[in-house]
């Protein structure tokens, strides 16, 4: 459970595979799994941390070979990409007991994406075609970064995380950007 109020939550699905994800003031994001047949049968399969602050928003996208990718941003000003090491089926059969550290997952620091504490209601969102795409809103700009996977590209479990780059940077907005 999380501790504090939640400031995202989202749905992903795969064919019959259902998971939410929530970002909270708590400064974690928890991916929660269906696990019975029943609507109340629900189980946090994954504890992510490493923010500062409190999350601000996050956005999911699973790619094609099932694996579940995660951004954040926080009022810690910063960006956060988080990759399961497991594919989506695996990742919903994991159960997170008390104290557990968090494994299974990469994460990589978006450096560069200072993230403003002025946002409205999405400040980071994959691209709905290609989920390699990922705009984040940094105060008076959108950043777009990709997503190069390199040797990691088998998904192996003692891989380094993927590396993501800053692609382009729009800006000459007057105002801050609340929204993507």
């Amino acid at each position: 459970q999380h501790k504090e109020a939640l400031s995202e939550c989202l749905w992903v699905e795969r064919g019959p595979l259902h998971a939410l994800v929530t970002s909270s003031g708590d400064k974690t994001l928890r991916v929660h799994a269906r696990s019975g047949k029943t609507l109340s049968d629900w189980v946090c399969c994954a504890v992510l941390q490493g923010h500062t602050e409190q999350l601000c928003g996050c956005a999911a996208a699973l790619d094609d070979d099932g694996i579940l990718t995660i951004a954040s941003v926080s009022l810690d000003k910063t960006a956060r990409v988080w990759t399961s090491l497991l594919p989506f089926a695996e990742l919903l059969q994991q159960r997170v007991k008390a104290g557990q550290a968090m494994s299974g997952w990469t994460v990589t620091l978006l450096e560069g994406a200072k993230v403003s504490p002025h946002g409205g209601d999405t400040r980071v969102v994959f691209c709905p075609t290609d989920e390699a795409l990922l705009a984040v809103t940094t105060e008076k700009a959108v950043q777009v970064w990709e997503r190069w996977d390199g040797d990691n590209k088998d998904k192996i479990p003692d891989a380094k995380a993927p590396k993501w780059e800053k692609s382009v940077e729009l800006g000459g907005f007057e105002g801050y950007v609340n929204s993507v």
